[in-house]
């Protein structure tokens, strides 16, 4: 392919970062200001992150402030709230009672209820679902018994038995042996599963099943006894914590440190004050210094970056309009001693035999002299391109013509060149030079291709930004199934005489990218190393 670049044009919406855009309005000299299109609004958001820190701070000491305007409640003594702590810790222990009740009586009735419909339906089933049931009661008590904070007990049974004469009656009941009382709950169940064991796995007759019914009933109702014994605890314990409710202690409390507490709360006051004051005026500040960040980067960085590309393009212009008098002048003193050659090369030839190593010589200097004035040719478009002029086209039938031109030259390399889908939107452009620019762009992608490949024509629409702003654009893509191209050869695409062809000039994407300037459009590429290229053609739709 005729590899040339120019350079850091931002890319067109959906291109890939590997992409590059030549055309109106941006040039190689056309710099950004620095990080503009691409770094995140870093300041912003550290101004807006600082400014929601110090709204949260000031809306929170303004709670205090005004929480601090109620008198304080001094009743709520240390006292108090232990004791309120205490009932609650005596309802956990309530509820670990009233659970091994539960566990229990339920346990033992569906353990009788599981052997019962075994000698009933003779179903084995029912065998496992005893096995099951029995090792979850083991499995609980055991868990209960890992879980039990004995420290806790030793704390409310000193408690208890601290308590005034006026409430012993309602807390002699209550004794919090629950430790002892899972002890002894896992020792009668192990009696009762050991008694005419069902083990897993061995043959269970009704026999045997009937004689471990009749040997677990003591073990049964040791079981029962315990639960009732839990049972009565629970109800105990909930019958303390009603009678003994936290409003009894608050209705005792003392009043001796009221005045030194709203001491204390005045004082804390007096300090916040100033606090509250100095955040609502940062918060002011940084709120000012985030408009300003956001003013700056939203209005005031694209107003200079819209001034440095208009004089960009000013000096730009003008430095091609010095390139074209120089280029015009350059090619005039080249080609008066050329044609002097080629003249007197005719003379010569005429003189030299056919087929002589000295009319070999001629014809390879006749050549090198052709393709010295084709250079020279392509060089004045260059500089001094035609003026387009413009015709209502649409994309099929120029994509169509080019395809039916070049298609039997590229079967002779197994190279497929197909149309893809169209848009049926028309366009204006030079339809000779756009035939130029569509036959030089499919020659490159065959050139990139060399044998066996596909190059795919398709247009489609889309929004494009250009001349800096959003425009309903044409989109004419060549895509090609090559190699791809290095990022070395990206930087210098579109650079005259620039090329990687052995015989190519250098010229023909500098002279497209120029015929699609004129045009008010532009010609940029996505490529990827081992997967193609996609050049892409960008008109404006016509109006």
């Amino acid at each position: 392919m005729n590899e040339n670049s120019k350079p850091k044009d931002p890319l067109l919406p959906g291109a890939s970062p590997g992409s590059r855009q030549v055309g109106y309005g941006l040039t190689e000299r056309g710099r950004r200001i620095p990080g503009l299109e691409t770094r995140l609004p870093l300041f912003e958001l550290a101004l807006l992150a600082v400014a929601v820190a110090l709204g949260w701070a000031a809306y929170r000491t303004n709670e205090v402030l005004n929480l601090s305007k109620h008198e304080p409640d001094v009743a709520a003594e240390s006292q108090d709230i232990q004791e309120i702590l205490k009932l609650h810790a005596l309802m956990d222990v309530k509820d670990r009672y009233a659970a091994l009740a539960d566990q229990l009586e339920s346990g033992v009735a569906e353990l009788r209820e599981s052997l019962l419909v075994y000698l009933r339906d003779k179903d084995r089933g029912e065998i496992g679902r005893y096995h099951r049931k029995a090792e979850a009661i083991d499995g609980w008590i055991r868990k209960q018994q890992e879980n039990l904070d004995v420290r806790k007990h030793q704390m409310l049974r000193a408690w208890l038995s601290s308590l005034p004469l006026d409430n012993a009656s309602s807390s002699n009941a209550i004794t919090l042996n629950l430790e002892i009382l899972l002890s002894r709950t896992d020792k009668a169940f192990s009696n009762y599963v050991a008694t005419v064991p069902l083990t897993a796995g061995k043959p269970v007759t009704a026999d045997l099943v009937q004689k471990k019914l009749v040997k677990a009933t003591e073990p049964e109702m040791e079981l029962l006894t315990l639960a009732r014994q839990a049972r009565d605890q629970a109800t105990a314990i909930e019958l303390f914590v009603q009678q003994r409710p936290g409003e009894l202690a608050r209705q005792g409390r003392t009043r001796t440190g009221q005045e030194g507490l709203t001491a204390l709360v005045g004082s804390v006051k007096l300090t916040l004050q100033p606090v509250f004051y100095a955040l609502v005026v940062t918060l002011i500040m940084q709120c000012v210094l985030l408009m300003m960040g956001l003013y700056g980067r939203f209005v005031v960085l694209p107003m200079r970056q819209k001034i440095l590309e208009d004089n960009t393009a000013v000096e730009h212009q003008k430095k091609l309009d010095h390139f074209a008098r120089l280029a015009t002048s350059l090619a005039h003193e080249i080609r008066n001693p050329l044609t002097a050659i080629n003249v007197r090369l005719f003379t010569l030839q005429k003189t030299l035999s056919r087929g002589t190593a000295e009319d070999t010589d001629a014809t390879l200097i006749r050549n090198e002299i052709d393709r010295l004035e084709q250079i020279l040719k392509n060089f004045l478009k260059l500089a001094r391109p035609t003026e387009p002029r413009f015709t209502r086209l649409s994309a099929e039938p120029a994509l169509r013509e080019v395809r039916d031109l070049l298609a039997p030259q590229l079967q002779r390399q197994s190279i497929e060149l197909r149309l893809d889908e169209f848009v049926d939107t028309r366009f204006e452009a030079d339809p000779v030079q756009l035939k130029q620019v569509l036959i030089n762009l499919i020659q490159n992608a065959a050139d990139a291709i060399g044998r066996k490949g596909t190059i795919t024509l398709r247009a489609r629409q889309d929004e494009v930004r250009i001349g800096g702003r959003p425009t309903r654009s044409v989109v004419l893509e060549v895509e090609d199934t090559g190699t791809g191209i290095t990022p070395e050869v990206q930087e210098r695409l579109f650079d005259p005489f620039f090329s990687t062809k052995e015989n190519g000039t250098g010229l023909g994407l500098p002279i497209a990218a120029k015929i699609i300037d004129q045009h008010n459009g532009l010609l940029d590429f996505d490529t990827k190393e081992g997967h193609g290229t996609t050049f892409r053609v960008i008109l404006p739709m016509a109006a």
